[in-house]
């Protein structure tokens, strides 16, 4: 019997992501028993990941970054911090994504199948499947827990941020196609669907929510000499929708949405309100030396703020091996639950613990030097060539205001199924864009 290697590919590759994007939901709701499993699932598709990846990877540029990547988190691990081997490999399961779903998916769009759909369009499908699904999964997830983390949609406890981010970003793209910003009306009826299925991201706590919603809205408007004036006219318009999707948040969230249009709420968001009082109290729950007052006021656990993170590691990062360059090496952000920490990490762990930007994520295990490389390659992944202000533009511009809000607000990019689907975008927005300027 003979494989179609295209086919073997294809369904590794689709099994692998909605095994990941999928599990959370399922054990969630479905599997209870197998929740202390959860990470070993999530191990095992990111290993998955980077086995096809690994074998998939052609192209000289692919190459070039893949394996610069892995040279560099090398030298700052084993060479610099003078860690393990096997700390090393622990920690590139969290690159998976990064590294491993763009050579995947340029070694699927360079095969054509035998008949059927090529991957282009075959995955396109995928991702409305996946956006419908997520207004299931959320939909029970609000009425079973109501508005809070739990709400992260097919990824399961945990995961709202990113599903909210992958909701708006999938809806627009795929209403680019037929959107026209010249015939608003027109254009909005036939796409009704996509902004019906955002109702998702407002039934979480998610407030970041409803920056992607005033990008989202904006990067549809026609930009051109009258934009002003239409946008002068359309304002109340968009007044009375937010006055009524804020409505909607404050009732299914029971949170005040007006303090959230202050500038003190975003310094208290980024920075903390009480910053000093928080640092202390994560030493002491640390040291094991909190009152029972600190243990019941924050559950334990203290989530040190994203922006207060980045400012407070640097110091700590400084004498390390690898200072400030290279970081502390990866594999930071593993290994806890076995108490298998490396010594930074159990030093540092009452700032590492909890939310973390991207670029406080990286700076910790590769520095600014690895911040920096990682940032061009995602910028090589999500961004394409674009004239004009065109579907392909404005997917870029979207794309590019997700990559700065990452960089302050959480590290999703080590999410694997979270690369899927950002890369695909920005890679058929590279092939679309390709197209079109060969034809002309």
């Amino acid at each position: 019997m003979i494989v179609d290697k295209y086919k073997f590919v294809l369904y590794w590759f689709l099994a692998t992501f909605w095994v990941a994007c999928c599990n959370g939901f399922v054990v969630d709701e479905f599997l209870p028993m197998l929740k202390p499993h959860k990470g070993s699932i999530t191990l095992l598709c990111e290993m998955s990941m980077f086995a096809l990846g690994t074998l998939t990877v052609r192209r000289r540029g692919d190459v070039f970054f893949y394996a610069g990547f892995l040279l560099l988190a090398f030298f700052c691990t084993c060479v610099a911090n003078t860690n393990s081997i096997s700390r090393f490999l622990i920690g590139l399961r969290d690159f998976s994504g990064l590294l491993c779903v763009v050579p995947a998916i340029h070694w699927l769009a360079s095969h054509k199948p035998a008949s059927g759909p090529g991957f282009w369009e075959l995955f396109r499908r995928q991702l409305w499947i996946w956006l419908v699904l997520q207004a299931v999964c959320v939909t029970w997830q609000w009425l079973r827990y109501g508005a809070c983390d739990e709400v992260g949609g097919s990824a399961g406890s945990g995961f709202s941020g990113q599903v909210s981010m992958c909701i708006y970003i999938v809806s627009f793209f795929l209403m680019m196609p037929t959107w026209d910003s010249t015939r608003l009306w027109q254009s909005f009826k036939a796409n009704r669907r996509y902004f019906l299925l955002l109702y998702p991201t407002f039934l979480n706590e998610t407030k970041i929510s409803f920056v992607y919603l005033a990008i989202f809205l904006f990067l549809l408007m026609h930009f051109d000499r009258k934009f002003v004036v239409r946008l002068v006219v359309s304002l109340p318009l968009i007044a009375g929708v937010f006055v009524g999707l804020g409505y909607i948040y404050e009732s299914v969230t029971h949170l005040s949405i007006t303090r959230m249009f202050t500038g003190q709420f975003y310094m208290d968001y980024l920075m903390g309100e009480n910053l000093e009082r928080q640092i202390d109290a994560a030493q002491d729950i640390l040291d094991g030396t909190a009152d029972d007052f600190i243990m019941e006021f924050y559950n334990g656990d203290v989530d040190i703020p994203r922006i207060a993170k980045i400012l407070l590691i640097w110091p700590n990062l400084a004498d390390t091996g690898g200072g400030i360059e290279l970081g502390a090496g990866i594999s930071q952000f593993q290994g806890w639950s076995s108490n298998n920490m490396t010594s930074f990490a159990r030093y540092n762990e009452w700032v590492l613990y909890g939310s973390k930007p991207w670029a406080f994520w990286m700076m910790v295990q590769m520095g600014v030097i690895g911040l920096i490389f990682s940032c061009v390659i995602l910028l090589r992944n999500l961004l394409a060539r674009a004239r004009g202000d065109g579907g392909i533009a404005r997917i870029n511009w979207f794309m590019v205001a997700i990559f700065a809000i990452i960089l302050v607000y959480n590290s999703c990019w080590h999410d694997m199924w979270v690369c899927v689907i950002m890369f695909f975008i920005g890679q058929y927005n590279q092939y679309t864009s390709a197209r079109r300027n060969a034809a002309s």
